[in-house]
């Protein structure tokens, strides 16, 4: 039985938000701890990015910040049972969430601070708009009224 569990590992990826307020050192064993967790009960760490401290939407645990790591893995569900059982006993560990993967994505995710400025893709989108205005004819004002040119 054990060897129809090996060949099922599936793919998860789990955020994890800790304590904003421990070590770098404590950081870094409380993530050791959770790979021999999951190295221990027939899973493999593939990849973990600590995204850093990061304000919270809303509060957690009196924190209105946390560090925020993301951890990829494979394991069966006794991987998966073990894993979040420990995640719920780790006291820096302040909140949790695990997903399956059920496919790869075709393009790398980049952490949140890498994403694209909000402003600049609105300035983009405005530009792009102009240029549909004046192939129809019509300018936009600044009060959203369209006069013919």
């Amino acid at each position: 039985m054990g060897h129809k569990e090996e060949k099922k590992l599936r793919e998860y990826e789990t955020l994890y938000i800790v304590n904003p307020e421990i070590s770098d050192e404590e950081l870094e064993n409380l993530n050791l701890n959770i790979k021999e967790v999951i190295e221990k009960n027939e899973g493999k760490v593939n990849r973990l990015d600590i995204w850093g401290k990061r304000r919270l939407a809303y509060e957690v645990k009196k924190f209105k910040y946390g560090t925020y790591v993301l951890l990829h893995y494979n394991g069966n569900s006794k991987t998966l049972n073990e894993f979040e059982r420990n995640l719920k006993l780790m006291e820096n560990v302040i909140r949790y969430l695990t997903v399956r993967i059920d496919h790869k994505p075709k393009a790398k995710i980049p952490p949140a601070d890498e994403h694209f400025e909000e402003e600049s893709f609105l300035e983009e989108e405005e530009k792009a708009m102009g240029e549909n205005d004046e192939e129809e004819g019509k300018v936009s004002t600044s009060k959203d009224e369209e006069v013919e040119s």
